[in-house]
C-alpha cells in the first residue's frame, strides 16, 4: 500500500550508493549498503525578599517577582534546552481499569531522550542509575537491568538533579498549552512524587543541589533567564532573579555550601555568593562577574562567545567549555582565568573533573581524556586519550577517578565508557525520530520498530535489548513486518521413531521507507539480503501472507 508523503517526500528513486553499510564487526557487501550495528570585573549585591506567610504555610511561588531579563535573545549554543514541539495532542478522555479487573502495566522502556539536558544521573556511590526517555523519569538497576518508572510529567523531561545522598530526585518538564512548567521532587525508594513546583514560566535547562543538599538550584531557558533558589527542607523558594544573558549551565562549588557559578552567552562566568537572612528573613545574592582576557576575546568576540559547561576541579580551580571548543581554566579565589587551550572546533557539551582526570565531551561526539596538575604553576594538561561516540554529549557522570562512566547523547544513546580497557558499551538506545511501526514475531521472541530517522531496531523482548539495527541514512522508515515462521518438519526414520528437524532459522524483515522502496533482511545475519522499488511514493503498509 502507497501513498503521498505529507512533507511532499518521495517519487524517484535514489542511487543505490547512498545507503551505507557497516557493522561493528565488519562490513558486509550487497547491491546497496545499510548501516548495520549489533547489538566587567565589579560585585553586584541582589537580594530578593522572599514573600510574606504567616502559619508556617509554604509560601507561595507564584507571588514572587523578578525583574525583568534585559535581552531575551535566543542563543546559538546546542547546549541550551529547547523543547521538541509535541507531535500528538493530549488524550480528550482517559479510561482506568477497575481494581478488580487487569489492566495494563509498564513494563519497560526502551529508549533515551537525547533532546534533554543533564537528564542522567549515575551515583557510584549509591548505585543510584537515572535518566529520562520523554515524559518518563526511568531508574534502572545496572546489575540486572530491572527499571522503576517515575510516572507524572505530561510534558517531556528536560533535565534531571539527584540529592547527594540519593534519596530524593528533581525532575523538570517544559510548559506547553495549558500545561506549566514543572519540577517535580520525587523519593528514589518509594518513586513516589513529594512535591510539584511551578515557578518557571517556559523552561528548566538545568538544577543542581548544593553541597549540603539543602538548596536546589533551578534555571530557566532564555525566554525567561531566572535563576530560583529553593529550600529542600519543604520546597519554598528562597529567593529568585533574573540574568541579563541566557545562562546554559550552573554548579554549586563542592568545597561550600553557598557558592555556585553559572556560565552562558555573551562570554558571562558569574560567581554566585548566597547569604541567608537572620531569623530565615530572606536570602542574598552577590555575584562577581569577572573579565574575559582581552587575547581570548582577539580569536573569539564576546558577542559570539557563550560559555557552555563548567566543573570544579581540585585547589580551587574551574573548568568551563565553549561553543568554539575552547577550554578554559579559571581561579576561584581570585576569580579570574588563568589559562585556555582549543579542544577542537565543536561545541563542548559537558565538562567532568576528579582524581587528576579531565573529561570533555562535545557534540560532534567526541570524548576526551586529559591529565591535569594543577599543584604546578601554570597548571599543566596534557590529552592522554579519546574516543568516538554516535551523538553529541549533553549529558555525562563518572566515578571519583573519572575511569567508569555513563554518557547519554543526542542520539538517543547511553553508553558505559571504561577508559582504562578503552573501551565502551551501548546500554540503553532507542530512536531518534517518531516511531512509525511496531511489529511482533510470530511466537513472541522478538520486536522490531521503524522511525523516520531511517531506522529499523530489531529487540529481544527476553533481555530487552536491541538485537540489531540497520540505519538507511537520509531515508525514513515507515512500516515492517516480520515474515511468517517457518513450521519445524517431522522427519521419519527406518525403525519408525520420529525425530524432530533442526529448528527454524529466525524470520526475516520486510520494511517500507519513504521513497517507496522495499528492503528485505536476514535478522539471523543481520544483513540485507533484497531491495525492491514497487512504489513512487512513500509505502505505508506492508505484509507478508500466511
Amino acid at each position: 500500500d502507497s501513498g503521498r508523503d505529507d512533507d511532499g517526500e518521495g517519487g524517484s528513486e535514489e542511487d543505490d550508493s547512498e545507503d551505507r553499510s557497516k557493522a561493528e564487526e565488519g562490513r558486509s557487501e550487497s547491491d546497496e549498503e545499510i548501516e548495520i550495528e549489533h547489538s566587567p570585573d565589579q560585585e553586584v549585591e541582589t537580594v530578593v525578599e522572599p514573600p510574606e506567610h504567616s502559619g508556617g504555610s509554604p509560601r507561595s511561588l507564584s507571588s514572587v517577582d523578578c525583574p525583568p531579563s534585559s535581552s531575551l535573545g535566543q542563543p546559538t549554543a546546542l547546549k541550551h534546552y529547547r523543547p521538541r514541539p509535541p507531535l500528538a495532542c493530549p488524550a480528550s478522555h482517559l479510561y482506568l481499569a477497575p481494581r478488580d479487573q487487569a489492566g495494563m502495566k509498564r513494563r519497560r522502556v526502551l529508549g533515551f531522550e537525547g533532546g534533554a539536558r543533564g537528564n542522567l544521573v549515575w551515583q557510584p556511590a549509591t548505585g543510584l542509575f537515572v535518566y529520562s526517555s520523554g515524559c518518563v523519569v526511568i531508574a534502572e538497576d545496572l546489575s540486572n537491568g530491572e527499571q522503576r518508572h517515575f510516572v507524572g510529567h505530561v510534558e517531556e523531561v528536560s533535565t534531571l538533579a539527584a540529592q547527594h545522598d540519593s534519596q530524593v530526585l528533581a525532575s523538570a518538564s517544559p510548559a506547553f498549552g495549558s500545561t506549566p512548567c514543572e519540577i517535580r521532587i520525587w523519593r528514589t525508594d518509594t518513586g513516589k512524587c513529594s512535591k510539584v513546583l511551578t515557578f518557571h514560566s517556559h523552561a528548566v535547562t538545568c538544577m543542581d543541589y548544593s553541597r549540603d543538599d539543602r538548596f536546589l538550584l533551578s534555571l530557566g531557558t532564555f525566554q525567561e533567564n531566572a535563576l530560583a533558589i529553593w529550600s529542600s527542607v519543604d520546597y519554598s523558594l528562597l529567593t529568585a532573579t533574573n540574568l541579563s544573558l541566557a545562562a546554559h549551565e550552573l554548579r554549586w562549588d563542592p568545597s561550600t555550601a553557598y557558592e555556585f557559578t553559572t556560565v552562558g552567552a555573551g562570554g558571562s562566568v558569574i560567581f554566585w555568593l548566597l547569604e541567608e537572612e537572620p531569623g530565615g528573613r530572606g536570602c542574598k545574592l552577590k555575584t562577581h562577574e569577572p573579565e574575559v582576557p582581552a587575547e581570548l576575546l582577539q580569536e573569539h568576540p564576546k558577542e559570539s562567545l557563550e560559555f557552555t559547561s563548567l566543573c570544579y576541579g581540585p585547589d580551587s580551580t574551574l573548568f568551563v567549555g565553549s561553543n568554539t571548543g575552547l577550554l578554559t581554566l579559571w581561579d576561584t579565589r581570585e576569580n579570574r582565568c588563568v589559562m585556555y587551550w582549543k579542544t577542537g572546533s565543536s561545541e563542548i557539551g559537558v565538562v567532568f573533573c576528579s582524581g587528576g582526570k579531565l573529561l570533555t565531551g562535545n557534540t560532534a561526539g567526541s570524548l576526551q581524556l586529559w591529565s591535569v596538575d594543577t599543584t604546578v604553576s601554570p597548571p599543566a594538561v596534557t590529552m592522554e586519550t579519546a574516543m568516538e561516540i554516535d551523538g553529541g554529549v549533553f549529558s555525562a557522570a563518572f566515578d571519583a577517578k573519572a575511569e567508569l562512566g555513563l554518557v547519554g547523547t543526542s542520539a538517543d544513546t547511553v553508553w558505559y565508557i571504561n577508559w582504562p580497557e578503552r573501551s565502551r558499551v551501548k546500554l540503553v538506545s532507542g530512536h531518534a525520530d517518531q516511531v512509525s511501526c511496531v511489529a511482533f514475531c510470530v511466537g513472541g521472541s522478538h520486536l522490531a520498530s521503524c522511525s523516520l530517522d531511517g531506522s529499523l531496531t530489531v529487540w529481544s523482548l527476553d533481555a530487552m535489548e536491541q538485537v540489531v539495527l540497520f540505519q538507511a541514512p537520509k531515508k525514513t522508515c515507515t512500516c515492517v513486518a516480520f515474515s511468517p515462521p517457518c513450521h519445524s518438519s517431522v522427519a521419519v526414520t527406518a525403525d519408525q521413531k520420529s525425530t524432530p528437524s533442526p529448528p527454524p532459522s529466525p524470520p526475516h524483515l520486510v520494511a517500507g521507507y519513504g521513497d517507496g522502496s522495499l528492503r528485505v533482511f536476514d535478522v539471523e545475519k543481520a544483513r540485507m539480503v533484497q531491495k525492491m522499488q514497487p512504489h513512487a511514493a512513500p509505502v505505508r503498509a506492508v505484509s507478508y501472507s500466511t
